[in-house]
């Protein structure tokens, strides 16, 4: 990571937004702050988790943030990135009730939607997800946003029935792919161009999310960090869109543990509202034009 950082002339974080407080979203600030001086953290307050191990790992994150200036923010607020216009659609468990310009026209895709009941939400402890801080990114006519883990049911109140938040170039898919989160009320009304999902072999990368995505009218590619193993040949994409393939010794009956060199998707955005996303295991690149 340092080297790409010296290559960019990367000298320091301005703000750092944290979406919620579990370990794969905070867990590596640390590190990052053993390389990097963090200026600004960006979240949503305290964790309502109560678990031991949970606890312990927001302390960490509370005493780090302790060291920066630290910023609960709520729907609407902006985030002064230079060059960027930076908006939060969500943060501890409120959405954005004023529709962003240009946005707020009905959406079409609330007629079908389905809440998830206290089945789904209670066997993935949606407790912190819902919670998450979800931003809004525009790059002058680039334009993507951040959703974190906000759930499913969280979606509608933002989507429907009028979409708040208007179309994206690049989704990166909520919550890692998995089902309880990406809705079509959300994914389609976006109209994107682009889905780029981190998703692990097993975390995320649910057979709905792809099915949602191909599904979408205006999505030309998926880019993938990892080969999925739920959603299998039918519905993972070329090999040349995933990061990370799968491994020989994955099935669906063994557990699928990542050791090994890590790749990644890079994206490169431009203010004309064209981007290239990039495949760093094959190096294979797309560009993709202005929305007409």
């Amino acid at each position: 990571m340092q080297r790409w950082l010296n290559t960019l002339g990367v000298t320091q974080i301005d703000y750092l937004v944290v979406t919620h407080f579990h370990t794969d979203h905070m867990g590596g600030a640390a590190e990052l702050a053993d390389r990097l001086p963090i200026l600004h953290f960006i979240d949503h307050g305290i964790t309502i988790d109560q678990g031991d191990r949970t606890r312990a790992a927001f302390e960490v994150y509370s005493n780090l943030r302790s060291n920066g200036t630290h910023r609960v923010v709520r729907p609407g607020d902006p985030v002064p990135v230079t060059g960027l216009d930076v908006r939060v659609i969500a943060s501890d468990g409120s959405v954005l009730t004023t529709p962003l310009a240009g946005s707020g026209d009905a959406n079409p895709f609330c007629a079908g939607f389905t809440f998830h009941g206290e089945d789904i939400t209670s066997r993935f402890g949606d407790a912190e997800d819902q919670r998450s801080v979800s931003v809004f990114i525009g790059f002058g006519r680039f334009l993507t946003l951040i959703m974190g883990d906000l759930t499913w049911n969280k979606e509608h109140a933002l989507m429907c029935p009028d979409n708040k938040i208007g179309t994206a170039d690049l989704y990166l898919v909520s919550h890692h792919g998995s089902d309880t989160s990406g809705s079509a009320a959300l994914v389609h009304a976006l109209e994107p161009r682009v889905a780029v999902m981190n998703n692990g072999p097993r975390k995320g990368g649910a057979l709905q999310t792809f099915q949602i995505l191909e599904a979408a009218p205006s999505l030309h590619d998926l880019w993938q960090n990892h080969y999925s193993i739920p959603a299998g040949d039918q519905h993972n994409m070329p090999e040349r869109f995933i990061a990370n393939l799968q491994d020989e010794t994955q099935t669906q009956d063994t557990p699928a543990v990542h050791m090994g060199p890590a790749h990644w998707i890079k994206v490169t955005a431009r203010t004309d509202g064209s981007f290239t996303v990039t495949n760093s295991r094959n190096a294979f690149s797309r560009s993709y034009g202005p929305r007409n």
